[in-house]
């Protein structure tokens, strides 16, 4: 999937007019029976489609399967090329039916700052429903799909594969995407998506090699680190103090998301994802405005200027140098 799919004079995809629903589809609609003979399309109903976060995705698992293929094709050419053909048809399948995010104010690409920022917040990041039509003979390839690039993850994190890791609410999206069209083919009804509970802070935190947690302790500034996991390493005490917490225990360990407004979420999901993955970084080095999420679940306004430290093995520790805005 292109990152600069452009958009119509409208600010949206064009394909995103073809499949925006909720004015032409009751939102109760039950999915049409299947004939028995067998032959036709299913119609699968995504439903409360998170559009940012499968831009995300679809790129990722992309890169996935291709690193998979190359690793596979020693000793298994065939049944590795065969196997890829099925699951690249399922990717494409999505890929030509779910649109990217429109983008409103004149945001043409997703790599514009002030677009993140302003535009790509809930409830604009989502489409209440989403329609795919799958011919009948491709939905065992997203059986197939999901067996692929579980194994593939698991590969990523045993050190076979270079992909970055991937978010839990990303890897959650690709299976409940994968069983709407599984189950909905076998005709059950349309199961909204929800967010995953996030995963608890694990209990030892391995400090990234190359990386001197001191400069963190030592600033002046306020500062949090975190690596590339989403899951915070270190934060000083001016970092605590403005954020309304007294002891770095309550962060450390903890997702990013704990600091984040939950209409941003999606979008910090897909952003991390997005730079990890290929690199975009409109938000690193450029100081920016936004909220942020206090100890006691209020808001404020902080500037924000987030840099990145290549460690050992290509990973990556975010620091982010807070300042109370205004």
């Amino acid at each position: 999937m292109s990152a600069d799919r452009q958009l119509d004079g409208r600010g949206k995809a064009s394909l995103a007019t073809e499949l925006l629903v909720p004015d032409v589809l009751d939102p109760y609609l039950a999915v049409p029976e299947l004939d028995s003979s067998g032959s036709g399309s299913v119609l699968v109903v995504l439903r409360n489609m998170p559009l940012l976060m499968h831009f995300a995705w679809h790129q990722h698992a992309e890169t996935l399967l291709r690193e998979r293929l190359l690793v596979r094709l020693e000793g298994h050419e065939a049944a590795a090329l065969a196997e890829h053909a099925v699951v690249s048809g399922a990717m494409a399948l999505l890929h030509d039916q779910i649109p990217v995010p429109a983008l409103p104010g004149g945001v043409q690409t997703l790599d514009d700052a002030a677009g993140l920022l302003t535009s790509l917040v809930e409830p604009r990041a989502s489409l209440e429903q989403v329609l795919l039509r799958m011919p009948r003979e491709e939905v065992a390839s997203f059986t197939t799909l999901n067996r692929v690039l579980d194994s593939a993850i698991v590969m990523a994190e045993a050190g076979q594969l270079l992909a970055p890791p991937l978010q839990p609410e990303l890897r959650e999206l690709r299976r409940w995407l994968c069983g709407q069209v599984i189950c909905q083919a076998a005709g059950d009804s349309p199961v909204p998506w929800s967010p995953p509970p996030s995963p608890p802070a694990p209990v030892d935190l391995v400090q990234p090699d190359g990386w001197d947690r001191d400069a963190v302790e030592r600033s002046t500034d306020a500062v949090v680190a975190a690596n590339d996991t989403d899951r915070i390493i270190a934060v000083n005490e001016p970092a605590l103090a403005l954020l309304g917490y007294s002891d770095a225990a309550e962060l450390v360990g903890q997702r990013l998301l704990r600091l984040i407004p939950a209409r941003f979420h999606q979008g910090h999901l897909a952003g991390f994802t997005l730079h990890l993955t290929h690199g975009r970084a409109p938000l690193i080095g450029t100081p920016v405005v936004v909220p942020v999420v206090r100890a006691d679940g209020s808001e404020s306004m902080i500037e924000l200027l987030i840099e990145v430290l290549v460690v050992a093995e290509g990973r990556r520790v975010f620091t982010a140098t807070l300042r109370a805005a205004g």
